[in-house]
């Protein structure tokens, strides 16, 4: 079985998870990308293979590394869903993104991002 977000809920074939126009991003307890689905492949700064393994909170544009920082601690602290927003130079231009994030009961975070 793969270790995707839907798996922990006994669905086996998560591939819809590609067709939403939100991109999805599953984070462990230090921001670390475990996956990162759906939305338009323009509105990433790196592949998505590439985005796997990377620290969410390590972004190399302008402030966006410390918004998930802070909003990560935020979520810990309140245990409530947190927005951020910032812009990011897109394959397709200047892009503008409002990512909101929430944790599962097992410590990982949950992003879903809209451009």
């Amino acid at each position: 079985m793969k270790n995707t977000l839907l798996s922990d809920f006994g669905h086996q074939d998560d591939t819809w998870l590609d067709m939403l126009p939100d991109i999805l991003f599953v984070l462990d307890e230090v921001g670390t990308i475990l996956e990162c689905r759906g939305g338009d492949p323009r509105d990433l700064t790196l592949p998505r293979r590439s985005l796997i393994g990377k620290r969410i909170t390590k972004c190399p544009f302008g402030n966006v590394g410390s918004q998930f920082q802070s909003a990560m601690t935020t979520v810990r602290t309140a245990k409530k869903p947190v927005s951020i927003e910032y812009t990011l130079p897109c394959d397709n231009g200047l892009a503008h993104f409002e990512a909101r994030l929430t944790r599962s009961d097992d410590g990982r975070f949950v992003a879903v991002v809209r451009n």
